[in-house]
């Protein structure tokens, strides 16, 4: 597939260029933070030009790459369905504090009478079948997503964010066993250069046998 298509078979799939060899079963992380909101209609849009055995997509409130803390690796996604993912869109692509303390976190509610912030994006979401999200506990970090239950089954882990975010050097090796443990490659697509895009390219990606592009898909940059 040329640059901006997507396929999958069983020599790879293509996303935006970027090409994953013996992929069967992709799973997409993607980085929903407020900054990022704005790319998932066009990674969705490319998602659903892929085969009919096509990818996970898992959703998530990510506020960090790499990250600090290991609690929680293996944690369970919910659904994008009903008043839970109606809730977590309302707040955190609404005006929520990120800073918000969690006793303070327990009080926020779901309005289904207030207006929900980048409506169309959220509807897409909620219909879409096999997408699932992380909610927002605090600061959370990419490897609770990367290593979530619903991923176990994929063979390629395709990583779409910022990577502005502080990383760890234990995590990262952890991270990196895991990956390999269950035989699988990881693939970085970062929007821009963040902080910690090269790091994570050199020491979790590449040695997983993945690849890594920067290419801002809105400013059509390289």
């Amino acid at each position: 597939m040329g640059d901006g298509g997507g396929g999958l078979g069983a020599a790879g799939a293509t996303l935006f260029g970027l090409q994953m060899e013996d992929t069967r079963k992709l799973a997409v992380v993607m980085d929903v933070s407020r900054s990022m909101t704005g790319y998932l209609p066009i990674v969705a849009k490319q998602l659903e030009k892929l085969a009919t055995r096509g990818p996970l997509y898992f959703l998530l409130r990510l506020r960090s790459c790499g990250g600090t803390q290991k609690e929680r690796y293996q944690r369970q996604g919910s659904l994008t369905k009903g008043s839970a993912f109606d809730g977590f869109w309302q707040n955190w692509q609404g005006n929520a504090p990120l800073n918000i303390k969690p006793a303070e976190q327990k009080k926020l509610t779901y309005d289904p009478k207030a207006k929900m912030p980048l409506a169309a994006i959220h509807e897409q979401m909620s219909k879409r079948l096999d997408t699932y999200f992380i909610d927002f506990n605090g600061i959370q970090y990419a490897q609770t997503a990367l290593l979530c239950k619903e991923l176990r089954d994929a063979d390629t882990i395709y990583w779409f964010a910022d990577f502005q975010y502080k990383t760890d050097e234990a995590v990262m090796k952890d991270v990196l066993r895991q990956l390999k443990s269950r035989k699988q490659k990881l693939y970085l697509h970062a929007a821009i250069v963040g902080r910690s895009y090269e790091v994570i390219r050199d020491k979790v990606c590449l040695p997983s046998g993945g690849k890594a592009i920067l290419k801002d898909l809105k400013k059509g940059r390289k």
